[in-house]
């Protein structure tokens, strides 16, 4: 009888460890809900369809929570007289503004050049970070551009060179913030020169145009 006594009080421990625990993890996840991001795009079309008969006005980004990420697939097509050789997204008009801080839009296509009606695959991702903090909702504004130029032909002569590298290398690793800051480098438009500016840089060393 005491051993049953034993095995009843220690079943109970455990379920109320395990209900303890659910809630601790409920309460670490703070979970996001229905944000929805207005998109404008210049010099580019962006659909969700390849026939290009929907264009992409807003993304509801749906249900998020820390550490996660969603992809959006879109297609992107030139519908400017000039050939482009680079399509960005940049972002604005948070709300919070303290979200822009831990969140990163990213936006990844083949990298080929588009000549005029041209249509390409494309995607959208929002990356929110793991350590966010106070946040339930948020909203924020979208601009798909496009450039002619190469990303990294940050003086706009027609060829990433040594010109381009050496304006690159001393703003590389700046913010807004920082004297060292050239908004020409951030080629993503995220605010932050980094690796993936690198990269980018690195991949198109060497193109003319």
């Amino acid at each position: 009888m005491q051993a049953e006594k034993q095995g009843v009080v220690l079943a109970a421990f455990a379920v109320a460890l395990l209900v303890v625990t659910s809630l601790v993890l409920l309460l670490r996840v703070d979970s996001f809900v229905r944000n929805v991001s207005a998109v404008d795009s210049v010099g580019v079309g962006v659909y969700w369809d390849r026939r290009h008969t929907m264009p992409v006005t807003s993304i509801d980004w749906g249900t998020l929570a820390p550490g996660s990420s969603k992809k959006t697939l879109v297609y992107l097509r030139n519908e400017n007289s000039s050939t482009i050789r680079y399509v960005y997204a940049s972002t604005g008009a948070w709300v919070p503004s303290a979200a822009s801080g831990s969140m990163k839009l990213a936006l990844e296509y083949s990298g080929a050049a588009l000549a005029l009606n041209q249509t390409v695959n494309a995607s959208l991702t929002l990356f929110v970070s793991d350590s966010i903090q106070n946040v339930t909702t948020f909203s924020f504004d979208i601009v798909v551009g496009a450039s002619q130029y190469y990303a990294g032909d940050i003086n706009q002569d027609g060829n990433v060179g040594p010109a381009d590298w050496a304006v690159f290398s001393r703003a590389y690793g700046s913010t807004p913030a920082d004297p060292e800051w050239n908004p020409d480098a951030d080629f993503d438009r995220s605010g932050k020169i980094d690796p993936y500016d690198f990269s980018l840089m690195s991949s198109n060393y060497g193109k003319k145009i």
